[in-house]
């Protein structure tokens, strides 16, 4: 006969995972913001090439490797970096690594 798992072992067990849009409030952000800018703003909000370019930012390549990765210049990718800052509420390529390392991983 199996019995059923108590609450307290079935929270040691527990895995973080990335948050459904629905958990997430009105403003694109969700309530466990780090410093001050919100780290778990839904990838939804980027569009596909700035994924791209948020991707290989986290991966190490600088603005000139994105832009040959990405057959764009050099100038569109800080255009789509300075976009993408906006939108995931940070302020800086370090930050914007650091966001898509915590929420689209690689």
């Amino acid at each position: 006969m199996h019995e059923a798992p108590d609450e307290e072992a079935s929270a040691s067990n527990h895995v973080d995972r990335p948050r459904a849009d629905h958990e997430y409030d009105n403003h694109g952000g969700n309530h466990g913001s780090d410093r001050g800018h919100d780290i778990g703003a839904p990838v939804k909000n980027l569009s596909l090439r700035e994924l791209e370019v948020v991707e290989l930012l986290m991966k190490g390549a600088s603005n000139k490797e994105i832009a040959k990765r990405l057959n764009i210049v050099e100038n569109t990718v800080k255009v789509h970096l300075r976009a993408c800052y906006g939108k995931i509420g940070v302020k800086n390529r370090t930050q914007a690594a650091l966001w898509a390392a915590r929420n689209i991983g690689g």
